[in-house]
């Protein structure tokens, strides 16, 4: 069984009242939050029920919320506020009748709940969608912010009919032309978007590159940057954290990010800024990407593991790459319903240990880029070590990165 990648990219929100369950629903089986069943030849198209239902306390009747779908659902998203997670039971019903549990009263003491989850191929469908949420235990209550679909909407361009032609008298045939290559430039936009004040869904924003994408930046006007998530989804579906409610009361954001190798592709980029706390106000003023050619070798080595991490387990995750060149660097990108069950140990070829990350906050995710002190900067054999050292929530290590010299 593979495991579920939990990542905080919102969810949008609403519920009502269900009976109880007349069948036990299959269990969901955990996949890769990046594969999607999005091709070319589609494009993302997300339907959101907005709400702050409360969740009715020790009762069967629970809440239930229907979205429908044009194009098949690729994927979920759901965001619960509660004080104790553990009383918990989340249900998502297929247009044909089937039933996934996506939540089993996991999780124990934690708070909220949100789950991020990439269908399989035989879930992939259109039409009307069901979740049903219940608090199963006395005393603690929650309240249902909001869900999601994403659904892959296929973009059918027209195609005219040809006319008959007559019959031509032979003509030679002139020399095949070679494409030239994708030249790198700046795609940008200024939508000048208002972004909603103390609303989880934000604004999404989508450009497109003909050519990788190895630079992106914003520009934010704000009252208090301190209230703002800002993340960053390639076409090779990476998700990129940009900016976490850092900077306090400063005003204003300003973003100009080198897109790390793994990342740099062709394609539809999306952008999403989310305001998380009420009170100020921004706008979105620009953004843009930048594909300009940059030398593909830089010596970094990145390792695109995409490897689930046991949970409660010491032995964690291993990983290892050789590096001909002294390492000056560190870089870790891992999705996780609860960071603070992390624990990220780089090891040195000489065998010294280097502790990356422990118990990192209480939110989801965890993006760790770290330079190393000269003492440490070697060539030879280096591990990454990845723990989740609590029960009940669930990550993936998307990948990590030697800096060389």
């Amino acid at each position: 069984m593979t495991m579920r990648s939990l990542t905080i990219i919102t969810a949008a929100m609403l519920l009502a009242a269900c009976g109880a369950e007349d069948e036990a629903p299959i269990e969901a089986e955990y996949v890769d939050g990046h594969t999607g069943a999005i091709t070319e030849d589609a494009k993302a198209d997300t339907a959101y029920d907005y709400a702050g239902l409360w969740i009715p306390d020790n009762s069967w009747r629970g809440v239930t919320r229907v979205l429908s779908t044009e194009g098949p659902a690729t994927r979920v998203w759901i965001d619960i506020r509660h004080s104790y997670r553990g009383d918990l039971r989340v249900v998502l019903t297929a247009p044909n009748g089937e039933e996934v549990l996506l939540h089993n009263r996991g999780g124990g003491r934690w708070n909220d709940l949100y789950i991020n989850w990439a269908m399989p191929a035989s879930l992939q469908m259109a039409g009307d969608w069901k979740l049903s949420v219940w608090d199963l235990s006395r005393r603690d209550q929650g309240l249902l912010r909001g869900w999601g679909l994403e659904s892959a909407v296929v973009i059918d361009d027209p195609v005219e009919e040809e006319e008959p032609v007559e019959e031509e008298e032979p003509v030679e045939e002139e020399e095949p032309v070679e494409e030239e290559e994708p030249v790198g430039g700046v795609v940008e936009e200024s939508p000048e978007a208002a972004i909603p004040d103390g609303n989880y869904y934000g604004i999404t924003r989508h450009l497109e590159s003909a050519a990788p994408v190895t630079r992106v930046f914003a520009e934010i006007e704000h009252e208090w940057v301190g209230d703002l998530r800002v993340a960053v989804k390639s076409p090779n579906g990476f998700w990129y954290i940009l900016h976490d409610r850092d900077g306090g009361g400063a005003d204003d954001l300003s973003i100009d990010w080198a897109v790390p190798q793994h990342m740099q592709a062709a394609g539809v980029w999306t952008l999403q800024v989310i305001d998380r706390s009420y009170g100020d106000a921004g706008v979105l003023r620009s953004w843009g990407l930048d594909s300009a050619a940059v030398d593909p070798d830089d010596g970094d080595l990145v390792d695109v593991a995409r490897a689930p991490i046991p949970d409660n387990s010491v032995r964690g995750l291993a990983r290892t790459m050789e590096a001909a060149t002294p390492v000056v660097g560190i870089r870790v990108d891992i999705t996780h319903s609860y960071r603070g069950d992390l624990r990220v140990k780089a090891v040195t070829p000489d065998g010294r240990g280097i502790l990356l990350a422990r118990g990192f906050g209480g939110g989801d995710d965890l993006h760790v880029d770290v330079t190393l002190p000269y003492w440490a900067r070697m060539s030879g054999e280096w591990t990454l070590l990845v723990q989740d050292i609590a029960r009940g929530d669930y990550g993936v290590l998307e990948s990590w990165e030697l800096v060389v010299e």
